[in-house]
């Protein structure tokens, strides 16, 4: 029975991938949330996939912390008196 929840899982995962690819061209659905969620689905069962999700997620904490994470703050301007 270890086998059928794999397969639903990954059955599940590539529904999600493909809508993520449809709805990226056509943009009736939302389709990089839709293809983030099918790949975190598809890919975790297997030990090299989750690999390779860790990888994608730690390259993914490490764009954002250096688009968002390094913005130094305006110099202050003290009003004259």
């Amino acid at each position: 029975m270890t086998g059928l929840p794999i397969i639903l899982r990954v059955l599940l995962g590539s529904i999600l991938i493909t809508g993520g690819i449809i709805g990226m061209v056509i943009p009736v659905v939302p389709g990089l949330p839709l293809l983030i969620l099918g790949l975190s689905i598809g890919l975790t069962w297997h030990p090299r996939g989750l690999a390779l999700w860790r990888r994608m997620k730690a390259a993914a904490l490490r764009l954002l912390a250096r688009i968002f994470g390094r913005r130094k703050s305006a110099p202050e301007i003290k009003p004259e008196s």
